[in-house]
């Protein structure tokens, strides 16, 4: 099982070299730190959870304003159905004028038709009526007529006049009915173009009635649009208040779990090139020194009168004024854990002897076999096994879907330490480096960066030793990888982002929450 830790939050002092300078400035800190250390403790879980509290305020706050924007949301869709609908109807309603309207067209076609027709006839009727009026009239009078074919007693002249006369009576009775037909022809050709104007006013007001609701409609449209993109971007926000508020709870845990366990106390040996030029203290036999000053650190933990006689210190100092003195406060727990960034083989070895935990740097599982013997060959000088033994790395995590480029980040840091971090003699990571497989490309690096090429020398750290030390590439490969860190015994991971802002490296750190999780490592 592993816990995820963030870089250095095991406190302490891991530049240790200055052991001479700094044992008397450690046993006054140490003690007031685990006195002062629940305080600091307190003030922070309070803090973070007045800012949960806050948080919550603001979610349920925005969950009503969610709630809101829905219901108008359901509001406008409900408009919006309606708008359809009168669409609907009036384009079926114009649709039903557009064919009334086209029959009435037929209709008024066909009366025109016929009107022409009755004139046409009357036309002919009154041409040939008076055709035969002339004929008769130009012989005389009808009655006259008449009166000569009675005197001279041509009954077959009588006749003729006679029947000329019905002819002409019947031709009047045909105009007279044509005429009578050839007004109503008309009364209901101009009944048909009131009709006709009547229907396309009516239409022309249902035509604006449906611009209108098509307007309305759009209108509607946009608010649903404005809406819908208000409602994603508050669940956008409801989302990240609520990961915001179960990183709270996550640092409210972890706190309160920290505040239980209070202090731990990290050091380390650092070298040569730092302990003799920047503190004035010789490095010869670091192990030794190690030895002694975590002694009399556990000595005067214990709350003893802290009396030590070693090769590098002697408490107190002979022929002087100086006594043997106890802490005058209470640490909160009988033991601190002290842990010891350590990592040539002897050092690991003196780690699982004096520590009760090891920070360790250029992890690699595949080569974590060899180093754990070592801290175990140390326990076990003491009857003791790993069991308890934290086991806590500092893992480089980069992630991104190319893994050339995200090993890129890492390998400034790497080329520092393989490269700069010590002399060409003393160089105890550049050591590390070349047990681990890699001895000529860490010399090519050493030589780069001495040689001030540091560009050089970042490139020229090796990309299989990169992928060993460090989580770099998309998500799924991490949490894939994260299982031979818990079987190479990793009890807690130490994550440092490389990305270049604050914003990132939160990020980061929140993947890698989400990603212990999904593994089932996580304690």
């Amino acid at each position: 099982m592993i816990f995820m830790g963030l870089k250095n939050s095991v406190m302490g002092i891991q530049n240790s070299a200055v052991l001479a300078l700094t044992l008397t400035l450690i046993l006054l800190l140490v003690p007031s730190s685990l006195a002062s250390d629940r305080k600091d403790f307190d003030r922070e879980i309070a803090r973070q959870k007045s800012e949960l509290e806050t948080l919550r305020s603001r979610l349920q706050s925005e969950q009503k304003a969610l709630e809101s924007l829905q219901e108008k949301k359901e509001n406008t869709l409900e408009h919006l159905d309606k708008l359809s609908g009168n669409i609907h109807h009036v384009e079926e309603y114009l649709g039903q004028l557009d064919a009334t309207e086209e029959t009435l067209d037929r209709s008024l076609v066909t009366v025109k038709q016929e009107l022409d027709g009755v004139e046409n006839r009357i036309k002919e009727r009154n041409s040939v009526m008076a055709k035969r009026v002339k004929t008769l009239f130009m012989k005389g009078s009808p009655d006259r007529m008449i009166l000569q074919g009675w005197k001279s007693g041509n009954e077959d002249f009588l006749r003729k006049v006679f029947f000329m006369k019905r002819v002409i009576r019947y031709d009047k009775t045909l105009v007279s009915a044509s005429l009578e037909d050839l007004e109503l022809k008309q009364k209901t050709a101009a009944k048909l173009d009131r009709r006709l104007d009547e229907l396309s006013q009516f239409r022309a007001h249902k035509s604006k009635e449906r611009e209108t609701f098509t307007r309305a409609k759009r209108e509607q449209e946009k608010n649903l649009a404005a809406i819908q993109s208000d409602e994603v971007a508050k669940r956008a926000a409801l989302a990240e208040m609520e990961e915001n508020a179960k990183l709270i709870n996550d640092i409210i845990a972890t706190l309160e779990k920290r505040r239980k366990e209070d202090f731990r106390l990290g050091l380390g040996v650092s070298g040569p090139q730092v302990s003799e030029g920047w503190h004035g203290v010789r490095f010869a036999k670091p192990l030794t020194r190690t030895r002694e000053y975590v002694a009399i650190v556990k000595l005067a933990l214990s709350r003893q009168r802290v009396k030590f006689a070693g090769e590098f210190f002697t408490l107190p100092l002979p022929d002087g004024p100086g006594k043997a003195l106890a802490l005058t406060v209470h640490p909160v727990r009988e033991h601190i854990p002290i842990y010891l960034a350590s990592i040539g083989p002897k050092n690991l070895e003196l780690t699982g002897e004096i520590a009760d935990g090891w920070l360790g740097i250029f992890f690699a599982p595949e080569y974590a076999s060899e180093q754990l013997a070592a801290v175990s060959a140390g326990r076990a000088k003491v009857d003791k096994t790993l069991e308890g033994f934290e086991v806590i790395p500092t893992v480089p995590v980069v992630i991104g879907d190319d893994v050339e480029v995200c090993a890129a980040s890492v390998r400034p840091y790497c080329a520092l330490y393989v490269g700069g971090m010590g002399s060409r003699e003393h160089n105890f990571y550049n050591a590390l480096v070349g047990r681990m497989g890699f001895d000529t490309e860490a010399g090519v690096v050493q030589d780069k960066y001495l040689a001030r090429d540091y560009e050089g020398a970042a490139a020229a750290v090796p990309f299989d030793f990169i992928d060993r030390i460090a989580l770099i590439g998309p998500r799924d490969r991490i949490k894939a990888r994260l299982s031979a860190y818990a079987d190479a015994g990793v009890t807690t991971l130490a994550v440092a982002p490389h990305a270049a802002t604050l914003a990132e490296k939160i990020a980061t750190l929140r993947t890698m929450a989400e990603v212990l999780d999904e593994s089932g490592l996580a304690t």
